[in-house]
C-alpha cells in the first residue's frame, strides 16, 4: 500500500481516531526482521542446503549432456 500509493507515512487509526504514524522505514524494518528470523532457522538452513545440492547436481548433469553433445557434433563433423 505504501509503495503503490507512494506514501512515506501512514496514520494508525483506532476507533476512527488517529493514534500514531508508521513510516516506510519502520514498516520495512519489521519485514526484514521477520525475514531474517525466518532465514535463521534450522529448517531454512536445511532447505537452502538441499537447494544448493540440487542445483549442483543439475549443473553437473547439464555439463555431462553438453560434453556428450560436443562429442556427437565432433564425430558428425569428421564424417562430412
Amino acid at each position: 500500500m505504501m509503495h503503490d500509493g507512494r506514501f512515506r507515512h501512514v496514520p494508525i487509526v483506532e476507533d476512527g481516531r488517529p493514534i500514531g504514524m508508521v513510516s516506510v522505514r519502520e514498516a520495512l524494518h519489521t519485514d526484514f526482521t521477520e525475514l531474517i528470523e525466518l532465514i535463521d532457522t534450522p529448517a531454512m538452513a536445511l532447505a537452502m542446503g538441499q537447494a544448493g545440492r540440487a542445483y549442483a547436481e543439475l549443473e553437473h548433469r547439464v555439463e555431462v549432456q553438453v560434453g556428450r553433445l560436443q562429442r556427437v557434433l565432433e564425430m558428425a563433423a569428421r564424417r562430412t
